[in-house]
């Protein structure tokens, strides 16, 4: 397509020239007194063209080197085990960390930094282990927030490490033993329990945007496409100045020549 392209400009140019220079060279036999009204759309259609190209060519670029500065985040815990993403884990979140796999468990325990090291290193460079709600509590409160970059450099792997049953542990001679089966049982019926999980549903769907980052481009990633335009500027200003000096060079050797020969 762009080998089409080019074909195509570089035959206009060649219309253009022997339109130019048919009368010039005699060529009275050669009609090329095509209409200036189809010329001009012409060289329209083929600038516009050629922006769209350059346009896409410069998006391919950035798009390059996005891909080469900014690694995809991990959206699962393989691709979380293969990044050189570090782990947060305090000494006592070592019996935690013991119960979640023997493979999970070495994988966190290869990637471990312990608070002393993690106090010496930017807030986003290692990762953090937390239940669901208290993670959704910190990204929601916009903590870790990068005011330069305009976005959260933290986010929620929805993959979980592991889901923990709980329940009630009462003693046998628990004095408010019945009354207490009595209230989770009234507050079954009352359907808190069914609005509850429904709640937590929705701020799962409301949350969602929270589990992965949506690499929306900032100035700091268009950085690389501005300085191809400041520099395709700077050259574009130095070839004008150049051709402008130019023709007054050719203006001012005219003018010499001219009045040598009325001197003369």
């Amino acid at each position: 397509m762009v080998v089409c392209y080019l074909l195509v400009k570089q035959l206009f140019k060649v219309l253009s020239f022997l339109k130019r220079h048919c009368h010039r060279y005699g060529l009275r036999r050669i009609k090329c007194g095509w209409s200036s009204s189809l010329g001009n759309v012409s060289a329209v259609a083929v600038e516009l063209v050629s922006f769209l190209l350059i346009e896409a060519y410069l998006a391919k670029i950035t798009e390059f080197l996005l891909y080469c500065r900014f690694r995809p985040d991990p959206r699962t815990l393989a691709e979380f085990f293969e990044s050189d993403i570090s782990v947060l884990i305090p000494e006592y979140m070592d019996p935690l960390v013991d119960t979640l796999g023997s493979t999970v468990a070495t994988e966190f325990r290869a990637k471990r930094v312990r608070p002393a090291e993690f106090a010496k290193m930017p807030a986003s460079c290692c990762a953090r282990i937390h239940t669901l709600p208290r993670a959704e509590y910190i990204v929601r409160m916009e903590k870790y927030f990068d005011a330069n970059l305009g976005r959260k450099q933290l986010y929620i792997l929805p993959e979980h490490l592991k889901i923990i049953p709980m329940s009630y542990l009462l003693g046998r001679n628990f004095a408010f033993k019945h009354s207490f089966e009595l209230f989770l049982l009234h507050v079954y019926e009352t359907g808190l329990i069914g609005q509850y999980v429904k709640s937590h549903r929705n701020d799962m769907a409301m949350m969602e945007r929270n589990f992965f980052s949506k690499g929306w481009l900032t100035l700091d990633d268009l950085l690389p496409l501005f300085m191809l335009v400041a520099s395709g500027w700077f050259c574009s200003f130095f070839a004008f100045i150049f051709e402008v000096v130019g023709v007054k060079y050719k203006r001012h050797v005219g003018r010499n020549r001219v009045q040598k020969l009325n001197g003369q």
